[in-house]
């Protein structure tokens, strides 16, 4: 609606935020561009099926999360293939599409991006959950999860991770600011688990945080936030 009254907007886009939300279209797309995403499959309600489960079988141990949710809503981790039947309904219950995709081991990160044509990659973050893995309640409730910034990384895997962010940024087609969250396998590197266009923006939600590590109060990280949005930047 604001693009057809042609009144200026902090974010992305109407295409960019469709897409981020749409976790397996953002796949598709993300891997198109050459970024690693983690290995699984999309599983329809209306075509759910013993072929479709077993499928999805062969990704456990698993992460099970609605297609087009956010804040880990619907998501469980599934560690045998017996979970795996209850872990749908529950994401099935939120989207009529679901994803399932291999639990990759390693450090979970997130880096800030914010600018429009000129980029600027902020301080990573590393996310230590002291539940088993960052759902719901750990995003939500600081006594749940640790988070470290800027990261305790080796230089190249900070350039390596923030070169990835900044890509990941543009294959969807961002604008303005996105956070991308991300695993960093030892087995692997870095895997693009998801874009955000919307991240929080508190005083102590992660992108404001990493800004400040990076000198950027969260006034002026706002001003910035004003003029991108106007094209001044």
């Amino acid at each position: 609606m604001l693009d057809l009254v042609g009144i200026p907007y902090v974010g992305s886009g109407v295409l960019a935020s469709a897409l981020a939300m749409d976790k397996a279209m953002a796949n598709k797309v993300l891997a198109a561009e050459g970024i690693p995403v983690p290995p699984g499959v999309v599983i329809e309600r209306e075509e759910f099926d013993k072929d479709s489960m077993r499928r999805a079988q062969a990704f456990v141990p698993a992460f099970v999360k609605p297609s087009r949710q956010g804040s880990s809503l619907g998501m469980s981790l599934v560690r045998r293939p017996e979970e795996l039947q209850s872990a749908l309904e529950r994401a099935f219950a939120h989207d009529t599409r679901v994803l399932v995709e291999e639990r990759l081991l390693g450090r979970e990160i997130t880096v800030g991006v914010i600018g429009n044509r000129r980029l600027t990659a902020l301080p990573v973050i590393e996310i230590i959950p002291k539940r088993e893995f960052f759902d719901y309640r750990a995003k939500y409730d600081p006594d749940l999860s640790d988070e470290i910034c800027p990261a305790d990384l080796a230089p190249e895997v900070v350039q390596a991770v923030q070169d990835l962010a900044l890509r990941a940024h543009r294959a969807l087609d961002c604008r303005g600011l996105s956070r991308v969250d991300m695993i960093v396998a030892p087995d692997r590197g870095p895997v693009v688990l998801e874009g955000n266009t919307l991240p929080g923006m508190t005083v102590n939600s992660l992108l404001p945080k990493a800004a400040r590590a990076a000198g950027i109060p969260f006034g002026d990280l706002r001003d910035r936030l004003f003029r991108l949005a106007l094209g001044k930047e």
